[in-house]
C-alpha cells in the first residue's frame, strides 16, 4: 500500500470518528409558566450517550417534590390540564430543592435526546405543571 493511500485512509477514519463523537446540542427557548409565575431558559445536549439538561436563569415558585422531565411532545401550552400533560410520555431528569439560579441534570442511562421535544417542571405534591419550554 502506498504512503498516500495510507494517510488518506487515517484522515477519513478520524474525520468518521470525530462525526460519530459530535455532541447533540438541542438549543432551547425561554421556560413558560403554566401553574406558577417562572422566567429562565432551557437547553440540553447529549455527548458520549449522556443526556444532559440545563435551566438556565430559573425563577420560579418554591414547590415540594419540583420535577424536571424531559417530555417527548412539544411543551405544553397554557390552559393544558395537568391530567393531560402528566398523560405523556416523560422522563425524570431531577428535581428543584431551589428556585432561582441555574441547574444542570444528568438524565437515566439509556435517555436519547432525539426522542424528547421539551422540558417541563412538575410539581408531583401539587400535581401541576409549574412551566414547560421547547428544545426544538
Amino acid at each position: 500500500m502506498n504512503k498516500s493511500l495510507i494517510l488518506l485512509s487515517t484522515a477519513v477514519l478520524t474525520l468518521a470518528t470525530a462525526h460519530a463523537q459530535t455532541a447533540m446540542m438541542m438549543h432551547g427557548r425561554p421556560l413558560h409558566s403554566l401553574g406558577a409565575p417562572t422566567t429562565g431558559q432551557v437547553s440540553a445536549e447529549e455527548k458520549a450517550g449522556q443526556v444532559v439538561v440545563t435551566l438556565t436563569d430559573l425563577k420560579t415558585e418554591p414547590g415540594p417534590d419540583l420535577q424536571v422531565w424531559l417530555y417527548t411532545k412539544q411543551a405544553p401550552a397554557k390552559g393544558a390540564t395537568d391530567a393531560a400533560i402528566v398523560a405523556v410520555r416523560h422522563v425524570k431528569v431531577g428535581a428543584l430543592k431551589t428556585f432561582n439560579g441555574t441547574f444542570t441534570f444528568k438524565a437515566p442511562a439509556g435517555t436519547k435526546l432525539a426522542d424528547y421535544r421539551s422540558v417541563v417542571l412538575y410539581c408531583a405534591a401539587a400535581k401541576t405543571a409549574f412551566a414547560a419550554g421547547d428544545l426544538k
